[in-house]
């Protein structure tokens, strides 16, 4: 038995803003995910079955450059589990990124279900890894009556209901004003914390990409009165925090814009130092829930790639021009600029002798972008 109830509707979104109320429904695990590749899409399982064994197509998980192909269920010994539950859908449960983009586009029906609905059920992407803190304190706060529920198994649930996702055709979550008003809980998570916001990616692990001597940023930053957040060490809440006081926030381009977006203000004032090939994502995000988009240039001289098998392009450093830096945050607005370091040219050969040292790889100069 199925029932849809039809929200409303928007050009932007690849479906209709649905819930399809599905009983006895299958809920099936990722079991493989077959990357994309020279322009061939990637393919991965996971997803609902009707009681039949015909796939829901409300919970087809949509994922740029992926194709979700649900098996049917083989084994009728499945756990049954009775009660009312809505649909996640597949969360990301290794990258945070990603997870905020792609992981939460389904639940901007959870105001529009009762409390009878007790559960939210996710298929995880790495199979029998636990949901880490920050999905479970992020979904938390925005809903903080429901259980978090990642399946390890085929399992039936007695009534399922299956949100349609509200994406781009990219898969990436925007501002649609029902996921605005699933945001509105975050908006109220505010404490009394600095205008100016840095957030810096100087303290993730070496091999991560980034910026070199990014740490002569923050110094120059604080010298104009920033803070600096370093989001892998600060809870969800506290990183909300930081968003939702800030006035002018400057990031090193990263996962941690995903996060602001959902909370952005159309006064607020955004700037990205870029550490790669600018994206046009970030931008579009932030417009998309209200902001007036993410300003700054690429000021990148050199982008000095790991030479390693795979992943080499994620995991970049880029060594950028500090006065074209400089010059852009003074003409935006966010700094006076009148005491700003500079790094010099040895201290950069330093800093990539210390990368490859730690890394045990070495950083060949690629194409800036």
């Amino acid at each position: 038995m199925r029932a849809a109830v039809e929200v409303s509707s928007n050009a932007m979104q690849h479906r209709s803003r649905t819930i399809e109320l599905v009983h006895k429904a299958y809920v099936t695990p990722l079991t493989f995910l077959n990357a994309a590749s020279a322009g061939k899409p990637g393919e991965f399982d996971g997803g609902v079955l009707y009681e039949t064994g015909a796939v829901c197509q409300a919970g087809v998980q949509i994922k740029g450059s992926y194709k979700n192909v649900t098996k049917a269920v083989v084994d009728a010994d499945v756990q049954h589990v009775p009660g009312h539950h809505v649909f996640g859908g597949m969360v990301q449960n290794t990258h945070f990124g990603h997870f905020l983009a792609e992981s939460l586009s389904r639940l901007w029906a959870l105001q529009y279900l009762g409390g009878s609905f007790r559960s939210i059920v996710f298929y995880p992407r790495v199979r029998g890894k636990d949901a880490p803190s920050w999905v479970r304190d992020l979904i938390g706060l925005i809903d903080p009556s429901r259980e978090l529920v990642l399946i390890p198994e085929v399992s039936q649930f007695e009534v399922l209901a299956v949100p349609a996702q509200i994406v781009h055709t990219n898969g990436f979550i925007y501002g649609d004003p029902a996921i605005r008003a699933m945001c509105e809980p975050l908006r109220r998570v505010t404490a009394d914390r600095a205008k100016k916001l840095y957030v810096s990616r100087s303290e993730l692990k070496p091999h991560e990409g980034g910026v070199l001597l990014e740490k002569l940023i923050e110094q120059n930053l604080q010298e104009e009165g920033y803070e600096v957040l370093h989001p892998q060490k600060a809870s969800i809440r506290t990183q909300i925090e930081a968003y939702n006081a800030a006035d002018k926030l400057v990031f090193a381009e990263g996962s941690a814009i995903h996060l602001y977006a959902l909370v952005a203000r159309p006064e607020q004032r955004a700037f990205a130092i870029w550490r790669r090939k600018m994206p046009t994502t970030f931008d579009w995000q932030l417009k998309s829930f209200g902001a007036t988009g993410i300003s700054g240039k690429s000021s990148i001289r050199e982008l000095w790639v790991p030479d390693i098998p795979f992943g080499a392009m994620t995991r970049t450093k880029a060594n950028i021009d500090f006065d074209d830096l400089r010059a852009q945050l003074v003409a935006g607005g966010f700094i006076k600029g009148d005491r700003w370091g500079r790094p010099r040219a040895d201290e950069v050969d330093a800093e990539l002798a210390r990368l490859q040292a730690e890394n045990k790889a070495k950083y060949v100069v690629g194409a800036p972008p």
